[in-house]
């Protein structure tokens, strides 16, 4: 899987089979980008995420097709520690 960000454009391909773009929600009145975070100081798969919109998201496999175009969504880097 490859991660890439610039300009909170947080971009995932897995195997050429799915691709996600996210980008900052807008206001809906004002149309500013709003900066949102999510803290969830217990958090069991991440502490801070930021809120997003899915600009594009489509998963194609031969048993799973996908997509979320257009939904919220949440950037998170996720620290793994295994046993």
């Amino acid at each position: 899987m490859i991660y890439e960000r610039n300009n909170f454009t947080p971009t995932a391909t897995f195997l050429g089979k799915s691709y996600l773009i996210i980008k900052i929600p807008k206001n809906p009145v004002t149309g500013e980008e709003q900066d949102t975070k999510i803290q969830l100081p217990n958090g069991f798969v991440w502490k801070l995420a930021e809120a997003a919109k899915s600009k594009t998201m489509h998963i194609t496999t031969p048993n799973l097709n996908f997509d979320h175009t257009g939904k919220n969504a949440l950037y998170s880097v996720v620290e793994y520690k295994g046993p």
